[in-house]
């Protein structure tokens, strides 16, 4: 008996060794995953909304920061704009606040009206911009998104009080005297001298 099991056992030995083998590497992993301090990500709130007058070529944008420890509101007013244009750097803008003031931000979660256009802009797709593919805005978006990662929810204007704040704050820049003129050099038609050259 004793003759028989011994002749079991050495067929069985390298499954039994590598059985053990698993079982200590599952126990080096646990304790390695024990030892590091696994770190919350701090996620900050962004609410956006903008508006534009075409005949006036008027734009304004309003938007809301929210998150532990930092809450903000801004908005401002542009001439020479479109709502598109506005909407995105209505989102620029309070990138540029949270890379300046929070500096341990992990992770946007932008709200807008406006998903798919903002969903563009952050990921440099110039394809849906048909009339002006507005890629001085999309070149700054993509520097500034690579320090944090960038979630887009599309939601109504009525969804949040945060959302209806950004909005009342868009028509009140609407109402106000223009604080910039939107410079668009990148991002106009260039003109082409035909004549050039003869």
């Amino acid at each position: 008996m004793i003759i028989i099991t011994s002749i079991e056992r050495k067929k069985n030995d390298s499954d039994f060794q590598l059985s053990t083998q698993i079982r200590f590497l599952a126990f080096i992993l646990v304790e390695i995953l024990k030892s590091i301090d696994m770190k919350k990500l701090k996620e900050i709130d962004v609410y956006v909304s903008a508006r534009c007058r075409i005949q006036e070529e008027k734009g304004g944008y309003g938007y809301v920061i929210k998150s532990e420890g930092y809450n903000s509101m801004n908005k401002k007013t542009c001439s020479h704009t479109t709502s598109n244009r506005m909407e995105m750097k209505a989102v620029i803008d309070s990138m540029h606040e949270i890379s300046n003031e929070i500096t341990d931000a992990d992770i946007i979660n932008i709200h807008t009206k406006q998903g798919p256009l903002i969903t563009s802009m952050i990921n440099g797709d110039c394809k849906m911009f048909h009339k002006r593919p507005n890629q001085d805005l999309i070149r700054v978006a993509i520097k500034i998104k690579s320090s944090f990662g960038i979630y887009i929810f599309n939601i109504s204007v009525n969804q949040y009080e945060e959302m209806i704040l950004a909005n009342n704050l868009s028509q009140l820049a609407l109402d106000a005297d223009v604080d910039c003129i939107d410079e668009r050099d990148d991002d106009l038609p260039k003109s082409i001298d035909l004549l050039a050259g003869l």
